[in-house]
């Protein structure tokens, strides 16, 4: 039988998180706040949404996917404490003896496969997704941003 190391996260090189928060402050936030000045702030939005989706649809990682009675789904818009909600979901599961050295070493996050490269191992696939099978209440957090209609 063979021992399976547990899974660790990856985040992108401090460069890479260097370049996307340049890239986010001193270039998106310039073209968002611009586009609300000259009256067009509603209809860039929406174009870049409907982008968004449409990319989504296409790459859409739960396509496949059969939910089991072991899921629990944390489904929340992205920063409206869905890490806070996911370490409650998971402390409940484990009887509050839930351990681990970061939060998407143990809960999956299907989302990252629409998103740069760079990020595909940042959280742990949804397949190597195992630990729940050792946590008292035998269920497994899977977080989300995605619309329910997506899953």
């Amino acid at each position: 039988m063979a021992i399976t190391q547990p899974y660790v996260r990856k985040p992108p090189p401090l460069a890479v998180q260097a370049l996307m928060g340049a890239a986010i402050y001193g270039i998106g936030w310039p073209v968002i706040r611009t586009a609300e000045a000259l009256g067009r702030g509603p209809r860039f939005l929406a174009a870049m949404a409907k982008g968004n989706e449409k990319r989504v649809a296409q790459k859409n990682p739960f396509r496949d996917y059969q939910p089991g009675p072991q899921d629990v789904f944390v489904m929340t818009m992205p920063k409206s404490g869905t890490n806070w909600t996911m370490q409650i979901a998971h402390q409940l599961i484990w009887h509050g003896k839930g351990e681990f050295a970061h939060v998407h070493d143990v809960i999956p996050w299907p989302d990252i496969a629409v998103m740069p490269g760079f990020m595909q191992r940042y959280a742990v696939p949804i397949d190597q997704a195992t630990a729940w099978t050792s946590a008292p209440e035998r269920k497994r957090v899977v977080k989300t941003h995605f619309h329910w209609e997506l899953l």
